[in-house]
């Protein structure tokens, strides 16, 4: 009975939230749009929304970070997945394409902050994806996956979500990056490119990668929590360096923070037998 009442009180909201002129653009426009998302009594994430005409229901994701993998613009980087719901056959998914709203059948840690994006299908394929809204914002910002929950009651005290607007980019100060590089290949094999990165104001998401030439030799996505440095040791992959005597190798760093912000740190060096 208490799980029931929490789910009415979001949807009440959600038609609340309807009469709203972010609500009604979205919908105009075709993409999917939240009227309500959050988490019920019994810490489970609960979300409900709108789907524009000719379109339906394809996914709902919730992660602990706002940022996006760009090489799937999408959906939220993998890496700080906390739940998904998406259309049946597919395996593990149990909702129609007529679904607007979500209750997830699990509950989730509190102990951070949440976002979730909620996507359709239209026409000819077109796949449209909702704006990001951000849940339980006064907690912290931890990415990474949420531990897991044991059984047991919840909090008892619902967490309703908004819209998330990021900070201006010309607010975020620049990552930090400092790069240890080897000199000889035996140096490198064993021990790598020692990378220390820090985003001042902001998670980011970053790609690490060590070229030489067209080869690329590691390859590392991680994302990371605002003001927190964190250390990488990047050893070589593959047979690239075999018999090499020397080698000129490109280390590449491309940053994203929220609002779109992007920043590349290119630095190379050379390693001899």
């Amino acid at each position: 009975m208490r799980s029931i009442r929490s789910c009415r009180a979001i949807v009440a909201l959600a038609i609340a939230m309807l009469c709203s002129g972010d609500a009604a653009a979205a919908v105009a426009a075709g993409e999917p749009q939240f009227t309500a998302a959050g988490i019920d009594p019994q810490d489970r994430f609960v979300a409900a929304w709108t789907l524009a005409p000719g379109t339906s229901f394809d996914s709902i994701e919730f992660a602990t970070s706002s940022l996006s993998d760009p090489a799937s613009p999408g959906f939220f980087a993998g890496g700080n997945f906390a739940d998904f719901g998406c259309v049946r056959p597919a395996e593990g998914c149990e909702s129609s394409p007529a679904a607007t709203s979500y209750r997830a059948p699990y509950a989730i840690a509190r102990d951070r902050r949440y976002f979730a994006r909620v996507s359709a299908k239209g026409g000819r394929g077109v796949w449209l994806s909702s704006p990001v809204w951000v849940i339980d914002e006064t907690r912290p910002l931890i990415p990474g996956r949420p531990p897991s929950k044991a059984g047991g009651p919840g909090m008892g005290v619902a967490a309703l979500g908004h819209l998330f607007r990021p900070p201006p980019p010309e607010t975020l100060r620049p990552p930090k990056l400092q790069l240890r590089a080897p000199k000889s290949i035996g140096a490198y094999a064993r021990r790598g490119v020692h990378v220390k990165l820090t985003c001042p104001d902001s998670d980011c998401f970053v790609q690490l990668r060590v070229r030489l030439g067209q080869a690329t030799l590691t390859a590392r996505n991680y994302t990371l929590a605002p003001g927190r440095p964190e250390t990488y040791d990047m050893r070589p992959e593959g047979p690239h360096l075999r018999h090499r005597r020397s080698a000129r190798v490109r280390f590449l760093a491309v940053i994203f923070q929220p609002g779109a912000k992007k920043t590349r740190i290119a630095r190379s060096f050379t390693v001899r037998r």
